[in-house]
């Protein structure tokens, strides 16, 4: 049966190669037996043999420095018996230097074993006009010293280049599959983006301009600073809209930058920023450390926290007595932990699959970007971190997120 090596894996291939070795060992066989009562020498018979077949055949005695090699492996390189260099010299010279310690590697693994460990391996070799060759190498030791060090040293080569380009071109195949994707989900994000973003962006600017109509309409001038205070409020929506759109494009596009932070700086910082939502004055948020400093992305860190906060203040319960969002900030293993617990209103069941993502709403009575725990999962996975929610609907939520440090 031929054998199609370009619908075959790596595994399958090496298996492949494996069954070939047998059958060769039983040609080997066979020869041997039919050649008993020749007058042609039976190394002579097997080597004249081995040069015709696909195989690239390979002796190396160590006592001797003796060597034999197939006229198909000499020709696999594009040399001729006249100008190949040693087995030896080939070794040092033709293979890759990246693919040196891995071959080396399984070459000590098998003498060490004693032969049990088989020596097989696939390197970068360079041929003549110094272009790669994807080769296949498998070998033995046959004969082993008296000391237990080995003397002879046999094996195959198969070049393997054209398989090796097919699985390159089904790899880049794949790639380019899974960026096609990519690149459309991020159209569709892309998309709903603009949808929502202008949709939210209209909205605090046609109020302010209704409450400028109805004021320039209304026969009573004296209530301007009633006015004032609604258009205010419009354009504070406003900003804090344009600056959460700032936060996802910087999150995705500005490099990871590692610095020292200080805790404890970082979250006054963080409740100071936070101080003018409108239930910041009923939340207290509280926060303790194990640790001084950590060193990870100031940025990205800074805005996963200030999100957070941010929601356990923005949807704190008004029916609570005393509303809490309270941090606990502790490290282990190069992993920095946080977890960020309130008492407020809490997530349903059915609203916690979709939280993270952009413009998702759970509570649409308080105004809200639908952005900012997108903003905490995506900047987490620029990270490499993780975050996980447990969060009872009229009880609260508990955030535990869990960063790399450097």
């Amino acid at each position: 049966m031929k054998i199609n090596y370009l619908e075959l894996t790596k595994e399958e291939i090496i298996s492949e190669l494996e069954d070939t070795k047998q059958r060769e060992l039983l040609w080997k066989q066979r020869f041997e037996s039919s050649i008993s009562n020749t007058s042609v020498s039976k190394g002579d018979f097997i080597k004249n043999f081995l040069n015709d077949t696909t195989l690239g055949y390979w002796e190396w005695d160590f006592e001797s420095n003796k060597e034999f090699l197939s006229d198909r492996y000499i020709d696999m390189f594009g040399y001729n018996r006249n100008n190949f260099p040693s087995i030896q010299e080939a070794w040092q010279d033709m293979v890759h230097d990246e693919d040196i310690p891995e071959m080396m590697k399984a070459l000590e693994e098998h003498i060490a074993s004693h032969g049990e460990k088989i020596f097989h391996n696939i390197a970068r070799w360079k041929n003549k006009n110094n272009q790669i060759v994807w080769v296949y190498c498998r070998g033995q030791v046959a004969e082993w010293q008296e000391s237990g060090e080995p003397k002879k040293l046999i094996g195959y080569h198969i070049d393997i280049t054209s398989q090796k380009e097919v699985t390159n071109l089904k790899n880049t195949k794949v790639q380019l599959e899974q960026k096609n994707k990519e690149l459309h989900r991020i159209n569709e994000e892309l998309n709903r983006f603009v949808y929502s973003a202008s949709h939210d962006l209209k909205s605090p600017i046609s109020s302010a301009m209704s409450l400028i109509d109805l004021y320039n309409n209304s026969e009573d001038k004296n209530n301007v600073d009633e006015y004032i205070t609604l258009v205010s409020k419009c354009l504070s929506t406003l900003d804090h809209f344009a600056e959460k759109i700032v936060d996802t494009l910087k999150m995705q596009n500005v490099a990871l930058n590692t610095t020292c932070i200080n805790i404890n700086d970082m979250m006054q910082e963080i409740v100071n920023d936070l101080s003018f939502l409108p239930n910041a004055q009923k939340v207290k948020v509280q926060w303790t450390s194990d640790d001084f400093e950590w060193k990870t992305d100031d940025y990205r860190l800074r805005l996963i926290i200030s999100n957070l906060v941010s929601n356990g203040i923005k949807y704190c319960n008004l029916f609570e007595d005393k509303s809490y969002v309270r941090l606990k900030f502790s490290s282990e293993n190069k992993v920095g932990n946080v977890i960020i617990e309130d008492n407020g209103k809490g997530i349903t069941s059915e609203n916690q699959k979709s939280i993270y993502n952009m413009f998702f709403r759970a509570d649409n009575s308080e105004n809200g970007t639908g952005l900012g725990l997108y903003i905490v999962k995506e900047t987490l996975d620029k990270l490499n971190g993780q975050i996980n929610l447990k969060s009872i609907y009229g009880k609260g939520s508990k955030f535990d997120i869990h960063v790399p440090l450097f």
